[in-house]
């Protein structure tokens, strides 16, 4: 399989993703660029509904980091080390 076809058929794949796990993963910091493979690019937005984070070590989180997520409903930031959500 030719890499460029393979990631265009992962990153539609991962547009399509409503649903994402990342919980117990030790993340410490969350901005836009860890989200890129969630955003279609047809349409620029993505499909994520829910995203639980809880149970890392997240200490900030950029302002734009969710920017592009229209759909995205809820986000589980609990038991996390947060101190800074950048201002805009």
């Amino acid at each position: 399989l030719d890499s460029t076809l393979f990631q265009i058929i992962v990153m539609e794949y991962f547009s399509q993703v409503k649903l994402l796990l990342l919980s117990f993963n030790k993340i410490q910091h969350l901005k836009p660029y860890h989200f890129e493979m969630f955003i279609n690019k047809n349409s620029s937005e993505s499909m994520l509904e829910t995203i639980k984070l809880d149970s890392n070590e997240i200490s900030s989180i950029q302002h734009d980091t969710f920017y592009n997520f229209k759909n995205l409903k809820f986000i589980d930031l609990s038991r996390n080390k947060l101190k800074i959500i950048h201002p805009l």
